[in-house]
């Protein structure tokens, strides 16, 4: 593995740390497990995987039901990502961290409002 890789994956999973110990992740987490709902996140596409066709690393979250079918309110899913590394066409790497992205962080409020607004999900 080389060393470009290895930065990248250990920079994927402090994102994922980072974002896992944040009381973001635990209100999500916490509100989607009390609904019935299963909360799900990740990197996207797995660190490794078409190394040459890949443009972007995303961290995603997606809330599911018992289907796996991303829940959804007023045609809002409640599921959104951040690209956290991006490659360009001239080989340079370009690190994000998720707390900068502004949508994502927005988005995620907006979910949790919705959540705390409703008792039930249909």
């Amino acid at each position: 593995m080389n060393i470009i890789k290895k930065t990248i994956e250990f920079y994927c999973n402090a994102e994922l740390e980072s974002f896992k110990s944040s009381i973001y992740y635990s209100e999500l987490s916490g509100l989607s497990n009390k609904a019935g709902f299963c909360f799900k996140y990740g990197v996207v596409p797995p660190v490794g995987s078409q190394a040459d066709k890949i443009k972007a690393l995303y961290l995603y979250f997606d809330i599911v039901d018992k289907d796996k079918k991303t829940v959804e309110f007023n045609e809002c899913p409640f599921s959104f990502s951040t690209v956290i590394v991006c490659f360009s066409k001239k080989g340079m790497i370009k690190f994000s961290h998720w707390e900068e992205d502004e949508d994502f962080i927005d988005t995620i409020v907006d979910i949790l409002i919705e959540f705390k607004k409703r008792k039930r999900f249909e």
